[in-house]
């Protein structure tokens, strides 16, 4: 079988898996025999083939973005049960319990309600859910580290997970409505505290996203159509996992095309571990190793760093586990004709290679006068720059392999590489031009993702 045919065998498992619905099979037993190690895995696994399968969906937004109202909405429209966690605390006040007394004097201080006390009324609640088979959406939790990491260890894993956002000041608006609406009963709080308020909420959402890296989509809650965005986001991430479809994608361009920008975008999106042969090569030189200190003269002079001690980073990573269950999208690997060889013998198996393409003059206008910070490695274009502190400024200079005749060189690899791309894998490539922002570039490779 040669190269040809084995990419088409290829391509045909990989729509029978698609089509049959066999990564979502996988993936729900695999994460039920981990989470709950049934004494007896064999039967465990005939009751979840035969049973219904339930579905967990967490949706966690700031005031003012609607998140109760939007999760009744879109839970009537999946037919699922919907679990307010304001209206569980809530009904905890009204029987006038000691546990009750606590989440009011939060309230009445505009404080979050302490992390163990509405962990535990959560975990209950889902625990009764869970018993019944239910799928449900969860409004409001987890809304913490603490939160989020209780969960996790209690084995309750979404399948989706939506965080809406908005701007802070929308927050911040709607927070001073709510003490001016309070018939006084929060007049006592100064005017500072819906700053604070909306301060508190980011920082604890940050973390969250942290924890359910591969879980979540972030969506504009002022946006028009929203419960028709979020019941697409749902319903995609849901049924069709098509990321588990390209569970190797290979994102290739020329210098300046945009290819990291757009991985981690692809990577948010779709859940992909982002695995980037430059930031690799980067944590070397951070950390002094002899890799380190070979690819940084290489680097500098615009030269590659050699061939196999590439390979050897782009293995190891791509081996490590996060790879293995969620997939990866591979950013600036392979970048030779030798590199492109090694992918069968390092069994890379890419079920998608996207390619950018970006002309000579938009790579020049795109990559002039960048700089540098030494310190954090961090490049920034001219406009970017101005904004800066000073004392950051006044260390930045030219990234070294951007000099124009560095560029050149540069180009020239890769229009090699591009024509052996173009011969060994033609069936595999999406070309998607980068003369276009961020979000249209991506809305085009997430509809070939989601549509092929």
């Amino acid at each position: 079988m040669d190269k040809t045919d084995k990419l088409n065998y290829q391509r045909e498992v990989e729509k029978y898996l698609q089509s049959k619905h066999v990564y979502e099979l996988f993936e729900d037993l695999m994460k039920s025999l981990i989470l709950q190690k049934p004494a007896d895995p064999i039967n465990f696994m005939i009751h979840k083939l035969t049973d219904p399968p339930q579905k967990k969906i967490f949706i966690v937004g700031p005031p003012g973005s609607k998140a109760r109202e939007l999760s009744l909405q879109l839970a009537d429209y999946l037919h699922y049960t919907c679990t307010s966690v304001g209206d569980l605390l809530h009904k905890e006040i009204s029987k006038r319990s000691d546990l009750g007394k606590k989440i009011e004097d939060a309230y009445k201080q505009l404080t979050y309600v302490p992390d163990d006390i509405v962990t535990e009324l959560v975990k209950k609640h889902i625990e009764n859910l869970e018993k019944e088979n239910k799928s449900f959406i969860l409004e409001g939790f987890p809304k913490t580290r603490v939160q989020g990491l209780a969960l996790q260890r209690a084995g309750i894993i979404p399948d989706s997970f939506i965080i809406l956002n908005l701007p802070d000041q929308d927050i911040v608006d709607c927070i001073n409505r709510k003490v001016q609406n309070s018939e006084g009963k929060l007049s006592h709080l100064g005017s500072d505290k819906s700053a604070d308020y909306a301060l508190e909420y980011n920082l604890n959402i940050k973390h969250v996203k942290e924890i359910y890296k591969n879980y979540y989509f972030q969506v504009d809650a002022a946006e028009e159509e929203l419960l028709e965005e979020m019941a697409r986001l749902v319903k995609y991430r849901i049924k069709s996992k098509a990321p588990k479809r390209s569970a190797s994608i290979l994102i290739l361009g020329p210098p300046g095309a945009g290819r990291s920008s757009l991985a981690k975008l692809i990577s948010q999106k779709y859940g992909l571990v982002h695995v980037n042969s430059s930031q690799l090569l980067k944590d070397q030189i951070a950390r002094k190793t002899e890799i380190g200190k070979l690819s940084l003269s290489m680097i500098n002079k615009g030269e590659l760093v050699p061939d196999d001690v590439v390979a050897s980073l782009v293995t190891t990573r791509i081996q490590q586990p996060d790879c293995r269950v969620h997939g990866y999208i591979l950013d600036g690997f392979p970048k030779t004709k030798h590199q492109l060889l090694l992918l069968e013998e390092l069994k890379i198996q890419p079920a998608l290679i996207i390619i950018l393409e970006a002309n000579d003059d938009l790579v020049y206008k795109r990559l002039a006068n960048r700089r540098i910070d030494p310190v954090s490695g961090s490049i920034y274009d001219e406009e970017a720059a101005r904004y800066l502190d000073p004392l950051i400024t006044t260390r930045l200079f030219p990234v070294p392999n951007e000099k124009p005749e560095i560029l050149q060189k540069r180009l020239s690899r890769w229009k090699d590489l591009l024509k052996n791309v173009e011969q060994d894998f033609s069936s595999l490539i999406l070309k998607v031009t980068a003369d276009m922002s961020e979000n249209n570039v991506l809305e085009r490779v997430a509809y070939y993702l989601e549509n092929t």
